[in-house]
């Protein structure tokens, strides 16, 4: 059953994937806020997607902690990838610091450095 589950969610996860990116093309010569939209569409689905597939679902505590009133970092331990995404949805406007090997992937690497994330050589 794990396993049909796990399939499921692949084939509608880069299905999702590939047809935002596609999506997404015209916006890279529109605002980068437009893009952060549909990236957050994508996010959304995701979560929808692992919660229907794999009855994963998540819970926040310790929100209510993080300063609203000023920028902050926050660095996430990076168990999975998860956060990535969930972290980029509950966020108004974060500055995503990613290793630059990222930004090299077609499509997703344009969209990354359009709406601002950072790149970093980690050698």
């Amino acid at each position: 059953m794990n396993t049909l589950r796990a399939l499921a969610f692949n084939v509608g996860f880069y299905g999702v994937a590939a047809l935002v990116a596609l999506l997404c093309v015209p916006l890279l010569l529109a605002p980068w806020r437009w893009m952060t939209v549909m990236g957050k569409i994508w996010v959304r689905f995701t979560l929808f997607w692992l919660k229907l597939t794999c009855n994963l679902d998540h819970e926040i505590r310790g929100w209510e902690k993080l300063p609203r009133d000023r920028r902050f970092i926050l660095a996430a331990k990076h168990q999975s990838a998860w956060e990535t995404l969930a972290l980029w949805l509950l966020l108004d406007d974060p500055a995503v610091v990613l290793k630059v090997e990222l930004t090299r992937i077609p499509l997703w690497g344009k969209a990354a450095l359009h709406i601002g994330h950072v790149p970093v050589d980690r050698k």
